[in-house]
């Protein structure tokens, strides 16, 4: 037969670990309190690309091979962000440009087209 002590300390336990819980729902519920409804969209969207893109595995490749991986998907993402007239992203397409000396505007533009400039050192 278990003694009061044992039966007293396993309830203690068994407590303690649903207080644990709860407190570390509490923390994670103000946290996301603290972020703002707009950024909220965003990591929903990137949690969105990132269960679409489903990489179970790190892909080890050359040098290059990686670079045009990472090309090849910021193609797509600048190049819906021109067609959209998304000023966001053609903030970070001439960001990204000016690793390279260039920059784009589509002031004076036809529609779907843009100008790419280099700029001075």
């Amino acid at each position: 037969m278990k003694s009061f002590k044992d039966i007293r300390t396993k309830n203690v336990e068994e407590s303690s670990a649903a207080w644990a819980k709860s407190l570390e729902t509490i923390a994670k519920k103000k946290q996301l309190d603290k972020i703002s409804d707009k950024d909220k969209k965003t990591l929903m969207k990137i949690a969105a690309m990132m269960a679409k893109e489903q990489v179970d595995e790190a892909l080890v490749a050359s040098n290059a091979s990686i670079v045009g991986a990472i090309m090849n998907k910021l193609q797509d993402y600048f190049t819906k962000g021109l067609h959209d007239d998304d000023e966001k992203k053609l903030a970070q397409l001439n960001q990204t440009g000016r690793l390279v000396n260039m920059g784009v505007t589509r002031k004076k533009q036809a529609k779907g087209r843009a100008f790419l400039y280099k700029l001075k050192k």
